[in-house]
């Protein structure tokens, strides 16, 4: 994914050979270009400066289609911990992860999670020991 944001900087900087050089080689391509240390944080600031903008970017990798083709559907991960919560045996969820599989695998279960994406959302949440089941999404929606 990192490859993939640095051929987009370089795109918007220099077309699309900048973007095939990037390609090859994101960390030559980014020490030569770029501003800053190279990471996730720095690239998304640089093309996704708004809360929503990073939203919309970042679901194209999220969500929707693998890189072959095939639909994003939880895994047997997402299932086992979803049936954990059915049992009353797990109730918070904490994840850095941005897709909404979590959520879906609960859903399947019969349980409807709290999902508090955003700082501002502990204030109107349902306190932990009342709510059946809260995923706690640290990077945000």
């Amino acid at each position: 994914m990192v490859t993939e944001l640095v051929a987009r900087t370089a795109a918007l900087q220099g077309g699309d050979e900048g973007a095939a050089q990037a390609r090859a080689d994101a960390e030559a391509w980014w020490s030569e270009h770029g501003e800053g240390e190279l990471g996730y944080s720095t690239l998304l600031e640089q093309l996704a400066p708004t809360a929503a903008a990073r939203q919309g970017l970042l679901a194209e990798f999220f969500e929707g289609e693998t890189a072959d083709g095939d639909r994003l559907v939880p895994s047997r991960a997402h299932h086992a911990i979803a049936r954990l919560v059915a049992r009353g045996a797990v109730r918070v969820i904490i994840t850095t992860n941005f897709d909404r599989l979590m959520a879906q695998a609960l859903e399947a279960v019969g349980v409807s999670p709290q999902v508090i994406a955003r700082p501002e959302a502990v204030n109107g949440m349902m306190p932990l020991a009342h709510a059946s089941a809260t995923v706690i999404k640290l990077h945000g929606d």
